[in-house]
């Protein structure tokens, strides 16, 4: 496990294609876009690896569930909230 690190980050209402996206992965629950500094790791299911785990500063704790966007510096995920 990984000390926790504070980042910059902005979480987004998902567009029509990223749910078409994660539709045909079959991710379900409370869904959000996140956009971040840095970058995470998504679930991968073959492998049994979790995704991170992102806390946001009201306390809503998500699991990255896909990455759709990643560059050197940035990530864009869907992050679906964690019962707590």
């Amino acid at each position: 496990m990984i000390d926790p690190i504070t980042v910059p980050m902005q979480v987004q209402a998902l567009e029509q294609r990223d749910l078409l996206h994660l539709d045909s992965l079959n991710i379900q629950g409370c869904t959000h876009k996140l956009y971040m500094t840095g970058r995470l790791q998504g679930l991968v299911r073959a492998s049994r690896d979790n995704g991170d785990l992102v806390t946001l500063a009201n306390g809503d704790r998500y699991l990255v569930t896909a990455i759709l966007e990643g560059w050197p510096d940035w990530t864009c995920a869907a992050v679906t909230l964690q019962r707590s």
